[in-house]
């Protein structure tokens, strides 16, 4: 029975995750659209391969993409698909995608913090200036901070790390190939 006038601890871990999730959607618009190149080409990448094509919309005569990893634009084109092209939208996207990528991290990991370990942990992990400016970035790394937070929540919060089941490996050897094309650092998750 819980005790009057005292919230149980899910109801405090609710309310904490949405004000961090917050927080990162407060943020999603630090950078502006466009201050790295990247953003830009990933988005008209996307936007290409919707129309079935992988040649560069942005070069006369066209050209064949072949530079950049096509994993961010796979990732864009539902969206794309769905909304168009709402920047603020899209960025809030990447922010989710930022923020629940860290959250089944923390939920895969948290059991290494025990007491009032997590709360430093929660703060190096959520609160990080990198994480925080760059949350709505249309680049690789929300992308790849989801995939690597789905695989290590897979493996040791489902328990996938102790199965025999062909298919869950197979599906954690593609989220661990995907995250290559994500991110070329991304060769380091299926090690």
């Amino acid at each position: 029975m819980p005790i009057p006038g005292r919230r149980p601890r899910a109801a405090w871990a609710v309310v904490g995750a949405s004000a961090l999730l917050g927080l990162y959607l407060l943020a999603c618009n630090a950078v502006m659209f466009g201050q790295y190149v990247d953003d830009m080409n990933w988005l008209v990448c996307a936007e290409q391969m919707l129309r079935g094509s992988l040649n560069r919309a942005w070069h006369h005569p066209p050209q064949l993409e072949v530079s950049l990893n096509w994993g961010v634009p796979a990732m864009l084109m539902p969206f794309l698909a769905v909304f168009h092209r709402p920047v603020l939208l899209l960025k809030a996207f990447m922010a989710c995608l930022f923020f629940s990528g860290l959250g089944m991290f923390y939920l895969a990991t948290r059991g290494r913090f025990p007491g009032l370990q997590r709360f430093p942990y929660l703060s190096i992990l959520f609160l990080c200036d990198f994480m925080l400016a760059f949350a709505g970035n249309i680049m690789g790394e929300p992308g790849y901070v989801f995939v690597l937070g789905l695989i290590v929540w897979l493996l040791f919060e489902r328990g996938w790390f102790e199965s025999e089941d062909p298919k869950r490996w197979a599906l954690v050897g593609a989220l661990a190939g995907f995250i290559v094309l994500l991110r070329s650092i991304g060769f380091v998750a299926p090690i």
